[in-house]
């Protein structure tokens, strides 16, 4: 098993695997994402992470501590070679506890950001759309000064998790 020729593609390394993600040859392009180990120079597909359009002359990274890849940019179709800014983000490798933390937390902000008061009190009033299912809890779970207080304890600091300045 191993990918089918093409060009325009991306490469990246971490340790002794090269990824390739996308690409294109004469009749399509591509959204899969393959590694080959190059100890045993063996190919394989990663099934859960892929594109989710395919496209070529994009331009892709790896961060090598996490295994994060950044792909951004190419040609979404073949025939139309119309270009994409599109920004696309795939785990090659479990991520670390404090990077699924910061996620997490990066999550509940973004979700939140309505409800997160920077106040003293920590607390504010819900503006939540109708679908939303907390919509009936009138005050935030999280407030910004709570997160700088805990991160302050663990003498964590808050630059390291790119969270918002305080």
């Amino acid at each position: 098993m191993f990918p089918a020729p093409r060009y325009s593609h991306d490469c990246g390394q971490i340790g002794r695997f090269i990824y390739m993600v996308g690409g294109a040859d004469q009749r399509q392009a591509f959204s899969d994402c393959w590694s080959l180990d190059l100890e045993t120079l063996q190919w394989t597909k990663h099934v859960g992470c892929s594109l989710p359009q395919p496209c070529y002359f994009h331009s892709a990274t790896i961060n090598p501590t996490d295994g994060e890849m950044f792909v951004f940019g190419g040609v979404n179709c073949v025939q139309r070679k119309r270009r994409s800014d599109a920004m696309y983000r795939c785990w090659l490798s479990v991520p670390s506890l404090q990077r699924m933390a910061q996620e997490a937390i990066m999550k509940f902000l973004h979700n939140d950001r309505h409800n997160i008061s920077r106040s003293n009190i920590g607390c504010t009033e819900s503006k939540r759309k109708k679908n939303d299912p907390y919509r009936h809890h009138t005050k935030s779970r999280l407030s910004i000064n709570y997160l700088h207080e805990y991160f302050q304890c663990m003498q964590i600091s808050h630059d390291l998790l790119n969270l918002p300045k305080f």
